[in-house]
């Protein structure tokens, strides 16, 4: 098997599991009510009038719950499907793969916005830092 063939396969798994954890995956727990708690962006003024005149684009809970849901918010799950998108397409050629770390860096910036997502894309990031270091 050729490193294209790897790092294609590669692609597909990281893009379910993607796929998977901001769209599909539900849990009680919420790694942002550890880390921000109440004192969020999305209480405060600004945050409630943006919410409000985006149908809640941008909302997600902050608090546990006793029954298993999403913790990402609909803007989450359409950016989700976009770096899927992406990780199929820098398959495509050698110019747009030479333009994946600039990807991977915008996408590791935006998952500040959410601490769950960062949780969920740990994995992601490892995997992706590896492939970075070793060129493949």
């Amino acid at each position: 098997m050729n490193t294209n063939d790897k790092y294609l396969i590669i692609s597909l798994l990281e893009g379910f599991y993607i796929y998977y954890m901001l769209n599909i995956f539900k849990t009680k727990y919420n790694f942002e009510h550890i880390w921000i708690g109440s004192h969020s962006f999305i209480y405060s003024k600004l945050g409630k009038f943006i919410n409000s005149k985006t149908n809640n684009y941008f909302f997600h809970s902050y608090e546990h719950s006793k029954i298993q849901k999403s913790y990402v918010c609909p803007f989450g799950n359409d950016v989700s499907i976009m770096y899927v998108l992406w990780l199929l397409l820098r398959n495509c050629s050698k110019l747009i793969k030479d333009k994946n770390k600039y990807i991977i860096f915008i996408a590791s910036t935006m998952l500040l916005l959410n601490f769950n997502i960062l949780v969920y894309m740990l994995p992601i990031l490892v995997i992706e830092y590896y492939l970075y270091k070793t060129n493949i």
